[in-house]
Protein backbone atom coordinates (compact mmCIF):
# COMPACT_ATOMS: atom_id res chain seq x y z
CA UNK A 1 0.00 0.00 0.00
CA UNK A 2 2.95 2.32 0.91
CA UNK A 3 4.73 1.80 -2.69
CA UNK A 4 1.62 2.03 -4.14
CA UNK A 5 1.07 5.35 -2.16
CA UNK A 6 4.73 6.67 -3.04
CA UNK A 7 4.14 5.84 -6.54
CA UNK A 8 1.04 7.87 -7.00
CA UNK A 9 2.94 10.93 -4.93
CA UNK A 10 5.99 10.51 -7.26
CA UNK A 11 3.19 10.52 -10.76
CA UNK A 12 1.33 13.32 -8.93
CA UNK A 13 4.81 15.57 -8.75
CA UNK A 14 6.03 14.71 -12.52
CA UNK A 15 2.81 15.42 -13.43
CA UNK A 16 2.58 18.81 -11.56
CA UNK A 17 6.13 19.92 -12.86
CA UNK A 18 5.19 18.85 -16.34
CA UNK A 19 2.03 21.17 -15.99
CA UNK A 20 4.37 23.80 -14.69
CA UNK A 21 6.96 23.42 -17.63
CA UNK A 22 3.92 23.69 -20.16
CA UNK A 23 2.88 26.96 -18.42
CA UNK A 24 6.06 28.74 -18.18
CA UNK A 25 6.38 27.75 -22.19
CA UNK A 26 3.25 29.27 -22.73
CA UNK A 27 3.86 31.62 -20.31
CA UNK A 28 5.80 35.02 -19.70
CA UNK A 29 8.74 34.07 -20.56
CA UNK A 30 9.96 37.42 -22.23
CA UNK A 31 13.63 38.64 -21.29
CA UNK A 32 14.23 41.68 -19.96
CA UNK A 33 15.08 44.47 -21.97
CA UNK A 34 18.79 44.60 -23.51
CA UNK A 35 20.45 47.71 -21.49
CA UNK A 36 24.04 47.01 -24.00
CA UNK A 37 24.47 49.30 -26.71
CA UNK A 38 22.92 47.39 -29.77
CA UNK A 39 24.70 45.74 -32.43
CA UNK A 40 22.86 46.41 -35.41
CA UNK A 41 22.58 44.24 -39.07
CA UNK A 42 21.88 46.03 -42.02
CA UNK A 43 20.52 44.47 -44.52
CA UNK A 44 22.43 44.13 -48.52
CA UNK A 45 20.49 46.73 -51.12
CA UNK A 46 20.99 43.43 -53.15
CA UNK A 47 18.60 41.71 -51.44
CA UNK A 48 15.99 43.95 -52.71
CA UNK A 49 16.63 43.90 -56.26
CA UNK A 50 14.12 43.15 -58.42
CA UNK A 51 10.98 42.56 -55.82
CA UNK A 52 7.41 42.31 -57.85
CA UNK A 53 5.69 45.94 -57.89
CA UNK A 54 8.14 47.01 -55.16
CA UNK A 55 9.26 50.07 -57.18
CA UNK A 56 9.95 52.79 -54.58
CA UNK A 57 13.16 55.33 -54.27
CA UNK A 58 13.97 54.19 -50.33
CA UNK A 59 14.29 56.76 -48.61
CA UNK A 60 16.06 56.90 -44.59
CA UNK A 61 15.65 58.97 -41.20
CA UNK A 62 17.83 57.56 -37.79
CA UNK A 63 16.14 57.23 -34.62
CA UNK A 64 17.79 56.78 -31.60
CA UNK A 65 19.22 53.12 -30.27
CA UNK A 66 17.67 53.61 -26.47
CA UNK A 67 20.64 51.84 -24.81
CA UNK A 68 23.05 54.96 -25.77
CA UNK A 69 22.98 58.51 -25.18
CA UNK A 70 19.46 60.21 -25.67
CA UNK A 71 19.80 61.97 -29.17
CA UNK A 72 22.19 59.18 -30.77
CA UNK A 73 20.37 58.54 -33.64
CA UNK A 74 22.30 55.04 -34.49
CA UNK A 75 19.54 53.45 -36.11
CA UNK A 76 18.84 53.77 -39.72
CA UNK A 77 14.93 53.20 -40.19
CA UNK A 78 13.60 53.15 -43.96
CA UNK A 79 10.22 54.85 -45.41
CA UNK A 80 9.00 55.48 -48.62
CA UNK A 81 6.92 58.65 -49.91
CA UNK A 82 4.88 57.79 -53.07
CA UNK A 83 1.95 60.30 -54.76
CA UNK A 84 1.37 63.47 -55.16
CA UNK A 85 2.71 66.61 -53.03
CA UNK A 86 0.72 68.45 -50.68
CA UNK A 87 -1.63 66.45 -51.07
CA UNK A 88 -3.96 64.57 -47.88
CA UNK A 89 -1.54 61.92 -46.62
CA UNK A 90 -2.25 57.88 -45.72
CA UNK A 91 0.88 56.90 -43.25
CA UNK A 92 0.93 52.75 -43.36
CA UNK A 93 2.30 51.11 -40.20
CA UNK A 94 2.48 47.57 -41.40
CA UNK A 95 2.88 44.31 -38.61
CA UNK A 96 4.67 40.98 -38.22
CA UNK A 97 6.08 39.48 -39.80
CA UNK A 98 5.45 41.50 -42.63
CA UNK A 99 6.99 45.10 -43.92
CA UNK A 100 6.40 47.29 -46.34
CA UNK A 101 5.74 45.08 -49.16
CA UNK A 102 2.48 44.03 -47.79
CA UNK A 103 1.72 47.49 -49.60
CA UNK A 104 2.83 47.31 -52.51
CA UNK A 105 -0.07 46.95 -54.71
CA UNK A 106 -1.79 49.26 -52.73
CA UNK A 107 0.28 52.44 -52.97
CA UNK A 108 -0.21 53.13 -56.47
CA UNK A 109 -3.97 52.98 -56.51
CA UNK A 110 -4.29 55.60 -53.63
CA UNK A 111 -1.83 57.43 -55.81
CA UNK A 112 -4.03 57.52 -58.93
CA UNK A 113 -6.96 59.15 -56.49
CA UNK A 114 -4.77 62.08 -55.45
CA UNK A 115 -3.71 60.97 -52.47
CA UNK A 116 -0.16 61.01 -50.96
CA UNK A 117 1.10 57.69 -49.17
CA UNK A 118 4.25 57.36 -46.49
CA UNK A 119 5.15 53.54 -45.80
CA UNK A 120 7.42 52.64 -42.56
CA UNK A 121 9.48 49.83 -42.02
CA UNK A 122 9.64 49.42 -38.48
CA UNK A 123 13.38 49.13 -36.50
CA UNK A 124 14.00 45.30 -36.85
CA UNK A 125 11.58 44.88 -40.09
CA UNK A 126 12.15 45.68 -44.14
CA UNK A 127 15.06 48.08 -45.31
CA UNK A 128 15.67 49.29 -41.62
CA UNK A 129 18.45 48.70 -39.24
CA UNK A 130 18.26 45.34 -37.12
CA UNK A 131 19.15 45.01 -33.54
CA UNK A 132 20.25 41.61 -33.12
CA UNK A 133 18.52 40.09 -30.27
CA UNK A 134 15.22 39.47 -29.47
CA UNK A 135 15.42 41.69 -26.32
CA UNK A 136 16.44 44.53 -27.75
CA UNK A 137 12.54 44.89 -28.91
CA UNK A 138 9.81 45.69 -26.99
CA UNK A 139 6.26 47.89 -27.46
CA UNK A 140 7.65 50.69 -25.87
CA UNK A 141 10.97 50.77 -27.97
CA UNK A 142 9.46 50.61 -31.26
CA UNK A 143 6.22 52.98 -30.35
CA UNK A 144 9.67 55.35 -29.68
CA UNK A 145 11.15 54.38 -32.93
CA UNK A 146 7.83 55.19 -34.73
CA UNK A 147 7.07 58.27 -32.90
CA UNK A 148 10.43 59.64 -33.75
CA UNK A 149 10.20 59.21 -37.44
CA UNK A 150 6.92 60.37 -37.74
CA UNK A 151 7.94 63.56 -35.71
CA UNK A 152 10.73 63.98 -38.26
CA UNK A 153 8.97 63.37 -41.21
CA UNK A 154 5.71 66.35 -39.46
CA UNK A 155 8.42 68.81 -39.15
CA UNK A 156 10.06 67.94 -42.82
CA UNK A 157 9.73 71.52 -44.64
CA UNK A 158 10.08 69.73 -47.81
CA UNK A 159 6.94 67.14 -47.20
CA UNK A 160 4.90 69.74 -45.70
CA UNK A 161 2.54 67.27 -44.43
CA UNK A 162 -0.67 68.81 -43.32
CA UNK A 163 -3.74 66.33 -43.51
CA UNK A 164 -3.04 62.75 -42.54
CA UNK A 165 -4.72 59.72 -41.85
CA UNK A 166 -3.08 56.37 -40.37
CA UNK A 167 -3.40 53.07 -41.30
CA UNK A 168 -2.63 50.27 -39.04
CA UNK A 169 -2.26 46.42 -39.98
CA UNK A 170 -1.93 43.71 -37.45
CA UNK A 171 0.46 45.12 -34.94
CA UNK A 172 0.02 48.68 -36.73
CA UNK A 173 -3.31 49.23 -34.99
CA UNK A 174 -2.51 48.98 -31.37
CA UNK A 175 0.72 50.78 -32.10
CA UNK A 176 -0.63 53.33 -34.26
CA UNK A 177 -3.67 53.58 -31.63
CA UNK A 178 -0.72 54.33 -28.83
CA UNK A 179 0.72 56.71 -31.35
CA UNK A 180 -2.39 58.53 -30.98
CA UNK A 181 -2.83 58.27 -27.44
CA UNK A 182 0.38 58.87 -25.77
CA UNK A 183 1.80 61.65 -28.18
CA UNK A 184 -0.54 63.00 -31.12
CA UNK A 185 -3.89 63.01 -29.98
CA UNK A 186 -5.59 65.42 -32.22
CA UNK A 187 -2.58 65.19 -35.28
CA UNK A 188 -4.55 62.50 -37.66
CA UNK A 189 -7.43 63.06 -39.77
CA UNK A 190 -8.45 59.11 -39.37
CA UNK A 191 -7.55 56.02 -38.20
CA UNK A 192 -8.22 52.50 -40.56
CA UNK A 193 -7.96 49.09 -38.57
CA UNK A 194 -6.95 46.54 -40.49
CA UNK A 195 -7.83 43.09 -39.50
CA UNK A 196 -6.31 44.00 -35.67
CA UNK A 197 -7.00 42.98 -32.41
CA UNK A 198 -6.15 45.52 -29.70
CA UNK A 199 -5.25 43.15 -26.79
CA UNK A 200 -5.42 44.26 -22.88
CA UNK A 201 -5.21 41.00 -21.85
CA UNK A 202 -8.75 40.49 -21.18
CA UNK A 203 -9.38 37.06 -22.63
CA UNK A 204 -5.92 35.43 -22.35
CA UNK A 205 -4.10 34.48 -26.16
CA UNK A 206 -6.07 33.78 -28.77
CA UNK A 207 -5.31 30.36 -30.05
CA UNK A 208 -4.47 30.98 -33.26
CA UNK A 209 -1.50 33.22 -31.56
CA UNK A 210 -0.43 30.61 -29.02
CA UNK A 211 -0.08 28.44 -32.22
CA UNK A 212 2.05 30.88 -34.38
CA UNK A 213 3.83 31.65 -30.88
CA UNK A 214 4.97 28.04 -30.85
CA UNK A 215 5.99 27.97 -34.12
CA UNK A 216 7.97 30.69 -33.82
CA UNK A 217 10.03 29.63 -30.65
CA UNK A 218 10.27 25.95 -32.56
CA UNK A 219 11.71 27.14 -36.00
CA UNK A 220 15.54 27.93 -36.85
CA UNK A 221 14.58 30.94 -39.66
CA UNK A 222 10.90 31.79 -39.68
CA UNK A 223 8.95 31.26 -43.11
CA UNK A 224 7.91 34.57 -43.44
CA UNK A 225 6.63 34.07 -47.18
CA UNK A 226 5.06 31.09 -46.47
CA UNK A 227 3.24 32.44 -43.29
CA UNK A 228 2.12 35.54 -45.29
CA UNK A 229 0.94 33.89 -48.20
CA UNK A 230 -0.46 30.71 -47.07
CA UNK A 231 -1.52 29.39 -50.42
CA UNK A 232 -3.81 26.61 -48.79
CA UNK A 233 -5.58 28.86 -47.04
CA UNK A 234 -5.84 31.13 -50.18
CA UNK A 235 -7.16 27.99 -52.29
CA UNK A 236 -9.54 27.90 -49.43
CA UNK A 237 -10.51 31.27 -50.13
CA UNK A 238 -10.90 30.92 -53.61
CA UNK A 239 -7.80 33.47 -54.26
CA UNK A 240 -5.11 32.74 -56.54
CA UNK A 241 -1.56 31.45 -55.03
CA UNK A 242 1.58 33.60 -54.52
CA UNK A 243 3.87 33.40 -56.69
CA UNK A 244 7.00 32.09 -55.94
CA UNK A 245 8.87 35.59 -56.05
CA UNK A 246 6.09 37.42 -53.93
CA UNK A 247 7.05 34.90 -51.29
CA UNK A 248 10.74 35.44 -51.79
CA UNK A 249 9.91 39.63 -51.76
CA UNK A 250 8.59 39.01 -47.80
CA UNK A 251 11.68 36.85 -47.24
CA UNK A 252 14.18 39.04 -48.86
CA UNK A 253 15.11 41.45 -45.84
CA UNK A 254 16.26 38.44 -44.05
CA UNK A 255 19.31 36.48 -45.69
CA UNK A 256 19.36 34.44 -42.49
CA UNK A 257 17.54 33.72 -38.65
CA UNK A 258 19.99 35.92 -37.34
CA UNK A 259 18.26 39.04 -38.93
CA UNK A 260 14.80 37.98 -37.69
CA UNK A 261 14.94 38.98 -33.49
CA UNK A 262 11.99 41.13 -34.17
CA UNK A 263 10.06 38.64 -35.90
CA UNK A 264 10.63 36.73 -33.20
CA UNK A 265 10.06 39.72 -30.73
CA UNK A 266 6.54 40.61 -31.57
CA UNK A 267 4.87 37.10 -30.41
CA UNK A 268 6.27 37.62 -26.96
CA UNK A 269 4.49 40.91 -26.57
CA UNK A 270 1.13 39.82 -26.82
CA UNK A 271 -0.05 40.40 -23.16
CA UNK A 272 -1.63 37.12 -21.56
CA UNK A 273 -3.64 38.77 -18.54
CA UNK A 274 -4.05 42.49 -17.86
CA UNK A 275 -1.72 42.73 -15.66
CA UNK A 276 0.83 42.71 -18.46
CA UNK A 277 2.35 46.33 -19.14
CA UNK A 278 1.64 45.74 -22.37
CA UNK A 279 -2.11 45.24 -21.67
CA UNK A 280 -2.59 48.08 -19.37
CA UNK A 281 -0.86 50.71 -22.25
CA UNK A 282 -3.11 49.25 -24.60
CA UNK A 283 -6.14 49.43 -22.73
CA UNK A 284 -5.06 53.32 -21.91
CA UNK A 285 -5.44 53.53 -26.01
CA UNK A 286 -8.81 51.56 -25.56
CA UNK A 287 -10.35 54.07 -23.62
CA UNK A 288 -8.80 57.06 -25.69
CA UNK A 289 -10.21 55.23 -28.58
CA UNK A 290 -13.85 55.13 -27.01
CA UNK A 291 -14.04 58.00 -25.20
CA UNK A 292 -11.73 61.01 -26.49
CA UNK A 293 -11.21 60.13 -30.18
CA UNK A 294 -14.36 61.56 -32.05
CA UNK A 295 -12.67 61.14 -35.59
CA UNK A 296 -13.49 58.67 -38.23
CA UNK A 297 -12.53 55.01 -37.74
CA UNK A 298 -12.61 51.90 -40.03
CA UNK A 299 -11.64 48.62 -39.67
CA UNK A 300 -10.99 46.37 -42.50
CA UNK A 301 -12.00 42.67 -41.40
CA UNK A 302 -11.75 38.96 -42.67
CA UNK A 303 -15.43 37.55 -43.73
CA UNK A 304 -16.46 36.16 -40.53
CA UNK A 305 -15.17 36.89 -37.25
CA UNK A 306 -12.76 33.86 -35.36
CA UNK A 307 -14.49 32.88 -32.30
CA UNK A 308 -11.63 33.20 -30.21
CA UNK A 309 -11.35 36.54 -31.14
CA UNK A 310 -15.03 37.58 -29.39
CA UNK A 311 -16.10 39.54 -31.91
CA UNK A 312 -13.58 42.33 -31.96
CA UNK A 313 -15.02 43.90 -35.11
CA UNK A 314 -18.20 44.77 -33.42
CA UNK A 315 -16.80 45.44 -30.45
CA UNK A 316 -14.95 48.74 -32.31
CA UNK A 317 -17.88 49.20 -34.19
CA UNK A 318 -20.48 49.47 -31.37
CA UNK A 319 -17.96 51.52 -28.97
CA UNK A 320 -15.57 53.78 -30.78
CA UNK A 321 -17.98 56.75 -31.57
CA UNK A 322 -16.32 57.87 -35.51
CA UNK A 323 -16.97 53.85 -36.82
CA UNK A 324 -20.82 53.40 -36.80
CA UNK A 325 -22.15 54.94 -39.66
CA UNK A 326 -18.88 54.35 -42.09
CA UNK A 327 -18.06 51.68 -44.24
CA UNK A 328 -16.69 48.69 -42.51
CA UNK A 329 -15.83 46.63 -45.27
CA UNK A 330 -15.67 42.42 -44.61
CA UNK A 331 -13.21 41.21 -47.58
CA UNK A 332 -12.85 38.17 -48.95
CA UNK A 333 -9.18 37.56 -47.42
CA UNK A 334 -7.01 36.00 -44.75
CA UNK A 335 -5.55 38.00 -42.25
CA UNK A 336 -3.08 39.62 -44.89
CA UNK A 337 -6.04 41.66 -46.28
CA UNK A 338 -3.62 43.76 -48.27
CA UNK A 339 -1.89 41.27 -49.49
CA UNK A 340 -5.37 38.63 -50.96
CA UNK A 341 -7.18 41.63 -51.95
CA UNK A 342 -5.66 44.67 -52.69
CA UNK A 343 -8.03 46.32 -54.89
CA UNK A 344 -10.60 45.72 -52.36
CA UNK A 345 -8.61 47.16 -49.59
CA UNK A 346 -7.33 50.27 -51.60
CA UNK A 347 -11.06 50.85 -52.75
CA UNK A 348 -12.59 50.79 -49.01
CA UNK A 349 -9.64 53.09 -48.27
CA UNK A 350 -10.25 55.42 -50.92
CA UNK A 351 -13.89 56.10 -49.93
CA UNK A 352 -12.76 56.58 -46.48
CA UNK A 353 -10.50 59.29 -46.85
CA UNK A 354 -13.29 60.79 -49.76
CA UNK A 355 -15.61 60.76 -46.79
CA UNK A 356 -13.14 62.91 -44.65
CA UNK A 357 -11.52 65.35 -47.22
CA UNK A 358 -14.96 66.01 -49.94
CA UNK A 359 -15.98 68.75 -49.74
CA UNK A 360 -20.03 67.43 -48.63
CA UNK A 361 -19.75 65.77 -45.62
CA UNK A 362 -22.82 63.16 -44.43
CA UNK A 363 -25.30 64.62 -42.07
CA UNK A 364 -26.89 62.24 -39.65
CA UNK A 365 -30.81 62.18 -40.18
CA UNK A 366 -31.67 59.48 -37.35
CA UNK A 367 -29.26 57.43 -34.58
CA UNK A 368 -32.50 54.56 -33.07
CA UNK A 369 -30.39 52.42 -30.54
CA UNK A 370 -34.11 50.95 -29.90
CA UNK A 371 -33.98 51.63 -25.87
CA UNK A 372 -37.33 50.88 -25.53
CA UNK A 373 -40.63 49.52 -27.56
CA UNK A 374 -41.26 53.25 -28.56
CA UNK A 375 -38.78 54.20 -31.10
CA UNK A 376 -38.52 55.44 -34.96
CA UNK A 377 -40.27 52.71 -36.42
CA UNK A 378 -43.51 51.21 -37.07
CA UNK A 379 -44.28 47.36 -36.75
CA UNK A 380 -46.65 45.09 -36.59
CA UNK A 381 -46.68 43.10 -33.11
CA UNK A 382 -47.47 40.40 -34.00
CA UNK A 383 -44.28 39.57 -36.12
CA UNK A 384 -42.30 42.34 -34.42
CA UNK A 385 -41.46 43.17 -31.02
CA UNK A 386 -38.83 45.00 -28.59
CA UNK A 387 -36.47 42.82 -27.03
CA UNK A 388 -35.32 44.49 -23.65
CA UNK A 389 -32.33 41.92 -22.85
CA UNK A 390 -31.06 43.17 -26.30
CA UNK A 391 -32.17 46.68 -26.70
CA UNK A 392 -33.52 45.23 -30.27
CA UNK A 393 -36.22 44.53 -32.29
CA UNK A 394 -36.93 41.25 -32.86
CA UNK A 395 -38.48 40.47 -36.04
CA UNK A 396 -40.16 37.38 -37.11
CA UNK A 397 -40.12 35.48 -40.48
CA UNK A 398 -42.53 38.26 -42.45
CA UNK A 399 -41.93 41.33 -40.27
CA UNK A 400 -41.45 44.78 -41.51
CA UNK A 401 -40.13 47.50 -39.59
CA UNK A 402 -40.85 51.08 -41.12
CA UNK A 403 -39.56 54.35 -40.49
CA UNK A 404 -42.00 56.65 -39.06
CA UNK A 405 -40.99 59.87 -40.52
CA UNK A 406 -40.19 60.28 -44.34
CA UNK A 407 -36.86 61.62 -44.87
CA UNK A 408 -36.41 64.20 -47.37
CA UNK A 409 -34.06 63.78 -50.06
CA UNK A 410 -35.21 66.13 -52.74
CA UNK A 411 -31.80 68.17 -52.37
CA UNK A 412 -29.37 65.48 -51.70
CA UNK A 413 -26.86 63.57 -53.89
CA UNK A 414 -26.13 60.09 -51.49
CA UNK A 415 -28.16 58.01 -48.78
CA UNK A 416 -26.36 55.54 -46.57
CA UNK A 417 -27.55 53.48 -44.17
CA UNK A 418 -25.84 51.61 -41.29
CA UNK A 419 -27.28 48.77 -38.80
CA UNK A 420 -26.26 46.40 -36.72
CA UNK A 421 -27.88 42.86 -36.51
CA UNK A 422 -28.14 39.50 -34.93
CA UNK A 423 -29.05 36.75 -36.85
CA UNK A 424 -31.12 34.17 -34.34
CA UNK A 425 -30.89 30.58 -35.29
CA UNK A 426 -31.64 31.02 -39.09
CA UNK A 427 -32.48 28.84 -41.74
CA UNK A 428 -30.68 28.19 -45.30
CA UNK A 429 -32.73 30.70 -47.26
CA UNK A 430 -32.74 33.39 -44.06
CA UNK A 431 -32.90 37.03 -46.07
CA UNK A 432 -32.87 40.75 -44.59
CA UNK A 433 -33.78 43.47 -46.87
CA UNK A 434 -33.53 46.87 -46.88
CA UNK A 435 -35.88 48.86 -49.01
CA UNK A 436 -36.04 53.00 -49.64
CA UNK A 437 -39.81 53.56 -50.80
CA UNK A 438 -41.14 56.56 -52.90
CA UNK A 439 -45.07 57.27 -53.23
CA UNK A 440 -45.52 53.93 -51.85
CA UNK A 441 -43.30 51.84 -54.46
CA UNK A 442 -40.43 49.84 -52.84
CA UNK A 443 -36.78 49.71 -54.03
CA UNK A 444 -34.32 47.38 -52.27
CA UNK A 445 -31.66 48.62 -51.93
CA UNK A 446 -29.76 45.75 -50.06
CA UNK A 447 -30.33 41.98 -49.65
CA UNK A 448 -28.45 40.00 -46.73
CA UNK A 449 -28.42 36.05 -46.71
CA UNK A 450 -27.59 33.02 -44.99
CA UNK A 451 -25.40 31.48 -47.64
CA UNK A 452 -25.34 27.76 -48.53
CA UNK A 453 -22.84 26.46 -46.06
CA UNK A 454 -21.96 27.74 -42.65
CA UNK A 455 -19.18 30.16 -43.35
CA UNK A 456 -20.70 31.92 -46.30
CA UNK A 457 -22.99 34.70 -46.86
CA UNK A 458 -24.09 37.30 -44.23
CA UNK A 459 -25.38 35.31 -41.21
CA UNK A 460 -22.35 33.10 -40.41
CA UNK A 461 -20.50 35.10 -37.41
CA UNK A 462 -22.98 33.89 -34.87
CA UNK A 463 -22.56 37.30 -33.34
CA UNK A 464 -23.51 40.50 -34.02
CA UNK A 465 -22.19 41.85 -37.06
CA UNK A 466 -22.75 45.01 -39.33
CA UNK A 467 -24.77 45.76 -42.52
CA UNK A 468 -23.77 48.87 -44.49
CA UNK A 469 -25.34 50.60 -47.90
CA UNK A 470 -24.94 53.56 -49.79
CA UNK A 471 -26.51 55.13 -52.84
CA UNK A 472 -26.11 58.03 -55.21
CA UNK A 473 -28.81 59.79 -56.60
CA UNK A 474 -29.63 58.53 -59.95
CA UNK A 475 -29.47 54.80 -58.71
CA UNK A 476 -33.21 55.17 -56.97
CA UNK A 477 -35.27 58.04 -56.96
CA UNK A 478 -34.50 60.78 -54.08
CA UNK A 479 -37.56 62.48 -53.19
CA UNK A 480 -39.18 64.58 -50.25
CA UNK A 481 -41.01 61.35 -48.24
CA UNK A 482 -38.74 58.43 -48.96
CA UNK A 483 -39.13 55.98 -46.45
CA UNK A 484 -36.95 53.28 -44.98
CA UNK A 485 -37.83 49.93 -44.01
CA UNK A 486 -36.26 46.63 -42.88
CA UNK A 487 -37.97 42.94 -44.11
CA UNK A 488 -37.23 39.44 -42.55
CA UNK A 489 -37.84 36.23 -44.33
CA UNK A 490 -37.21 32.87 -44.20
CA UNK A 491 -38.32 29.48 -45.10
CA UNK A 492 -38.56 28.34 -41.38
CA UNK A 493 -40.85 28.83 -38.83
CA UNK A 494 -39.07 30.10 -35.67
CA UNK A 495 -35.60 31.80 -36.20
CA UNK A 496 -35.91 35.74 -35.81
CA UNK A 497 -33.70 38.62 -36.85
CA UNK A 498 -32.52 41.20 -34.09
CA UNK A 499 -32.26 44.45 -34.94
CA UNK A 500 -29.96 46.42 -32.81
CA UNK A 501 -29.17 49.89 -33.77
CA UNK A 502 -29.53 51.99 -36.72
CA UNK A 503 -28.38 55.03 -38.23
CA UNK A 504 -29.39 56.97 -41.72
CA UNK A 505 -27.23 59.21 -43.69
CA UNK A 506 -27.61 61.82 -46.31
CA UNK A 507 -25.02 64.28 -47.97
CA UNK A 508 -25.42 66.96 -50.27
Amino acid sequence: MKKVLRIAIVFALLLFVGIAARRQLAGQTRPQASTAKMELLRTPDKQFANLPDYKFEPQYLFVDDPNATPGNKRIRMHYVVSGPANAPTLLMLHGNPSWSFLFRKLVPLINEEGYRTIMIDYVGHGRSDKPTKESDYTYDRHLEWIRQAFEQLDDNPELALDQVVLFGHDYGHPLGARLMAEHFPERFDGFINGNAGLNRGRWGLARRHQRWRQFVRAVPEVPIGRVICRNQARERLALPPCHEDVEAGYDAPYPTGKFQASIRSFPEMVPEDSSWPEAKANQRAWEFLTNSYRKPYMVIWEPFDIPDLRNRRDEYISSIPGAFGMEQPQLRTGHYSPEDDPNGVAGAVIRFLDDIYAPNRFERVIREKFESARNSFVYDDSACSHDSDWNAMRMSPGAELVLKKPIDLSKYEELKIAFRYLADDVGPDAKLFVDVADDGNWTNLLTLHRGVDRDSGDFSNHSTDYGYVRVKRGEVAFTRDARIRFRFDDGIANPSMLIKDVGIYRSK
